[in-house]
């Protein structure tokens, strides 16, 4: 077997990359979401992967050299 033949044989053997969010096990099959923390039965976890979901935005408040507090 050449170098190429092997090479085209290996590649043909890798799996697609699969794309799919975390999900952090919880008791009892809950499942958490590990991109926006929300909490998911099996199906419903199922049904989440396809939605778009986005990290929860934490505000905090930071003081101003005026003194007065801004929200970011």
């Amino acid at each position: 077997m050449t170098t190429n033949e092997r090479t085209k044989r290996d590649v043909e053997s890798l799996n697609a990359d699969q794309i799919g969010k975390v999900f952090a096990v919880l008791s009892h099959g809950l499942l958490r979401c590990l991109v926006c923390g929300e909490i998911f039965t099996r199906k419903t976890a199922r049904e989440h992967a396809d939605v778009n979901c986005y990290p929860l935005l934490e505000l905090c408040l930071i003081e101003s050299p005026k003194g007065e507090n801004d929200v970011t």
